[in-house]
């Protein structure tokens, strides 16, 4: 999905899943990259990034198991509470 929108991203020097591991080397060495919204804005209020104006929203889509078992535990119910808060467009 984000190769078609970013096809020019393909062959990136670094490559990392983990948007904290990102703001971390982008804090260290300085340059571009991706990361989560509020990483993002957060790194522009604190450390002198800014925004690419003209660079791509990438969306991802977030996928979540419950076990059969275990769905109606307690902990479980709250987890997907709180998930679907999160998730759900306001």
């Amino acid at each position: 999905m984000h190769r078609a929108v970013t096809p020019h991203l393909v062959g990136a020097p670094i490559s990392v899943g983990q948007s904290g591991t990102v703001a971390a080397l982008l804090g260290a060495m300085g340059g571009a990259g991706y990361v989560l919204e509020k990483t993002a804005e957060a790194l522009c209020q604190s450390s002198g990034f800014h925004r690419v104006p003209d660079a791509p929203v990438l969306r991802q889509p977030v996928y979540a198991a419950v076990h059969v078992r275990h769905r109606i535990s307690a902990v479980h119910r709250r987890l997907t509470r709180i998930v679907h808060r999160r998730l759900t467009p306001r």
